[in-house]
């Protein structure tokens, strides 16, 4: 890693990166609590997490702002589950061990197939500074899937308050 991002020692930034994880998970149950919109959240999470991802070639050549990038990628990194778990939460609420546990496993299985694949991706020549590209191209993809999470959302949001209009109407 020395000889790729002249960094001296990679331990300080995994700490950083621990230190934003964190923080992270404070600030994003925090978020979704005043908010109430997590498909939002996750949607702003997706897009730092391509900014940090687009951002880490330039940065690695300076100690500072790698050190800096780190923990944004940390706060990024461990805000994702949250958001996940609060929609599916609120989608089937009377499911919720099942919900939480298999979203638990889908993040963890998707952490291990990113493993694997800048594995393989360094395996077929590619270099160590171009697997964040790789990644902030899976972010654009994990991107498209969360438009659809937002539009969902907009939906039961928009059938919710038609139906909170139905019920005052009967009651009045």
């Amino acid at each position: 890693m020395h000889a790729t991002t002249r960094l001296p020692d990679p331990l300080p930034y995994l700490w950083m990166g621990s230190l934003g994880g964190v923080i992270g998970v404070y600030l994003c149950g925090t978020l979704i609590d005043a908010t109430g919109r997590p498909e939002w959240l996750m949607s702003v999470v997706l897009v730092l997490m391509f900014v940090v991802f687009m951002s880490m070639e330039k940065a690695m050549s300076h100690q500072a702002s790698a050190f800096a990038l780190f923990g944004v990628w940390g706060v990024a990194a461990w805000s994702s589950q949250a958001p996940q778990q609060h929609r599916l939460l609120t989608l089937h609420p009377d499911k919720g061990s099942v919900v939480v546990a298999l979203q638990s496993s889908a993040h963890y299985l998707g952490s291990a197939a990113g493993a694997a694949l800048g594995g393989i991706a360094l395996g077929a020549g590619f270099r160590l500074a171009q697997l964040p590209l790789l990644s902030a191209g899976l972010c654009v993809l994990a991107f498209t899937g969360q438009l659809g999470v937002l539009a969902a959302a907009r939906s039961d949001r928009l059938q919710t308050g038609r139906a909170a209009v139905l019920i005052e109407a009967d009651l009045s």
